[in-house]
């Protein structure tokens, strides 16, 4: 015996779901205004195809999963093939644009870093090389 593959079992439940979901929706529309028409409340039965729709709609979702992500894709692959000279120019006039500011910000990193030490005479900690005093035992160089 052959097994149901869990997302055709999803697209079988929610379609017999949405199915009984309209039923009660149809059932109870016409007969909105009464209160209580043999035994059954008319919101009870809209309440009911309501929620029974929303849950179909999830558990078609979960069964069309592949069939969605195949769609996607194949949207993207044709996006891409439509438009993907002009995403290619909106890329390189942004780096363009952001290329500049990053060199400057790492020029200005390295010349910090470029500062030259030398070390005091006295208590032998790092110090810039145009120092006269050292700034740890404050005497002067």
């Amino acid at each position: 015996m052959n097994k149901l593959k869990p997302t055709t079992v999803f697209k079988i439940l929610g379609l017999i779901l949405l199915g009984i979901g309209v039923f009660f929706l149809v059932w109870g529309i016409p007969d909105f205004g009464n209160f209580n028409v043999n035994g059954f409340t008319t919101m009870g039965k809209i309440i009911a195809g309501v929620f029974l729709v929303f849950f179909s709609v999830g558990l078609l979702s979960v069964g069309f999963r592949p069939e969605i992500t195949k769609l996607n894709s194949k949207i993207q692959s044709e996006t891409m093939d439509h438009a993907g000279k002009d995403i290619t120019a909106a890329t390189t006039k942004t780096a363009e644009v952001i290329a500049p500011a990053i060199t400057t910000a790492a020029k200005a990193v390295k010349s910090g870093m470029a500062v030259s030490m030398i070390y005091c005479k006295h208590c032998g900690k790092a110090i810039d090389a145009d120092s006269k005093f050292c700034k740890y035992c404050a005497k002067e160089q």
